[in-house]
């Protein structure tokens, strides 16, 4: 719109989707409430709140964030249509009772949670995770929460820290199974020490609510719960484009080129419904590439794509997508951050960084407060195919969480000058 493209917004939903309604948004603007409680406390200072609070403040943030995309939508001249769009022929949307006609289309629907077969979800004593932060009048002392992903473990911390019982299950012999069993294992210890009760390998059999409550079963035993949310993935939503001229894998998700042009010229895609990873991030690269494809602009498929689990401390971890590492360092952190780190064990505060036969860098797992600016760092190293020698010419502000970037290159250089 803003190079003077007419455009509409169909949404049916409130603008901004999952991630600034039921996802990102609300979840991390929780997450830092209550790591600002804990740093408090350690100096003795007690605040007094609540679940209900934490869920009413992080409600109001959403509010704003939507208030200010409908903003920059309006300034820029675009169109808000609200309700359910239906793709009609290959240059028109159905609105409702309103007609649209299209000389480029974006398809971004998203994805909605994935509902396994033993769970019986009433959105009110078992519920998807997208719906918690809808709940009003909580009061819950015992909550399950089912998957192990990124969602699961930032709602499980985040709950502890707020003096919740929490008993978190994975089917999987991991946490973060799609990570490697290094962030899985230092999940689990992270969770541990802040008391979550954490279940790996351990399939749900049963959920169901009971009256106020509900029960889960696993492994032969049933448990009652106050609440029992479900977090164990999400599905692409497009059977509504099923019968269409848009393509759809066996999956379900829309199959696009490296220009997220799904019918060339015409037809684009973007987001959770093109494939995982389904991350925010992602969407909104995605988005601008298939806008500078409408526009016949040149475009670079956006990569790697870096995950960060915004836990306290953050897990963050990005890869080359065809190349392996052959050799690695693993830094513990230190030098020049002893305030900020106090409170951490010292095994989950690291960086660790991998290098190919070229020895450019191709991996990169980062755990401590702030991972996710070192981990665009890296990102951009891959991105880039840098060696450590070429990293470690910059200059890295000090101290800061950043500056562990640099120590590690040292490291893979065998020049460290802190290590003891």
């Amino acid at each position: 719109a803003k190079q003077g493209y007419r455009v509409a917004v169909v949404e049916e939903g409130l603008v901004g989707g999952t991630c600034v309604n039921r996802g990102c948004v609300p979840t991390k603007t929780l997450l830092h409430y209550v790591k600002a409680a804990k740093a408090l406390a350690k100096l003795g200072l007690k605040i007094g709140m609540t679940l209900q609070h934490l869920l009413e403040e992080a409600k109001k943030v959403s509010e704003e964030s939507r208030k200010g995309i409908e903003a920059l939508l309006d300034s820029a001249g675009a169109v808000l249509e609200k309700c359910r769009g239906r793709l009609v022929s290959e240059n028109m949307i159905a609105c409702g009772e309103k007609k649209l006609e299209f000389n480029r289309l974006l398809l971004a629907p998203g994805s909605r949670p994935w509902t396994p077969k033993p769970f019986n979800v009433d959105g009110k004593v078992v519920l998807h995770v997208d719906d918690f932060f809808s709940l009003n009048n909580i009061s819950a002392s015992r909550i399950a929460i089912v998957g192990g992903g990124p969602a699961g473990i930032e709602l499980a911390q985040a709950l502890a820290r707020t003096g919740v019982r929490v008993d978190l299950y994975e089917a999987m012999n991991t946490l973060l199974p799609t990570l490697p069993s290094e962030a899985g294992r230092i999940a689990k210890t992270m969770l541990k020490l802040e008391g979550v009760n954490v279940n790996v390998g351990k399939p749900v059999d049963k959920v169901e609510p009971c009256g106020e409550s509900a029960i889960l079963c696993a492994g032969g035993s049933c448990s009652r719960y106050d609440i029992i949310v479900c977090a164990v993935g999400r599905r692409p939503y497009t059977s509504w484009l099923k019968g269409t001229s848009v393509p759809l894998n066996n999956k379900g998700f829309i199959v696009v080129n490296e220009r997220q042009e799904v019918v060339p010229g015409r037809v684009y895609a973007a987001g959770d419904a093109t494939g995982d990873p389904m991350l925010a991030h992602k969407a909104i690269v995605e988005s601008l590439v298939a806008a500078k494809s409408m526009m016949g602009k040149s475009t670079a498929k956006p990569w790697p794509i870096p995950v960060v689990v915004y836990t306290d401390p953050q897990i963050a971890y990005v890869a080359h997508p065809d190349k392996k590492a052959v050799r690695s360092v693993k830094l513990y952190w230190g030098y020049g951050l002893e305030a900020r780190l106090r409170g951490y064990k010292p095994q989950l505060v690291f960086t660790k960084i991998g290098v190919d036969e070229e020895g450019k860098i191709v991996e990169a797992l980062v755990v401590g407060p702030e991972a996710a600016q070192s981990i665009t760092i890296l990102s951009l190293a891959i991105r880039l195919g840098l060696r450590p020698e070429e990293v470690s010419a910059t200059v890295f502000p000090h101290p800061s969480t950043a500056e562990q970037v640099y120590e590690a290159m040292l490291e893979l250089l065998g020049e460290s000058f802190n290590r003891v």
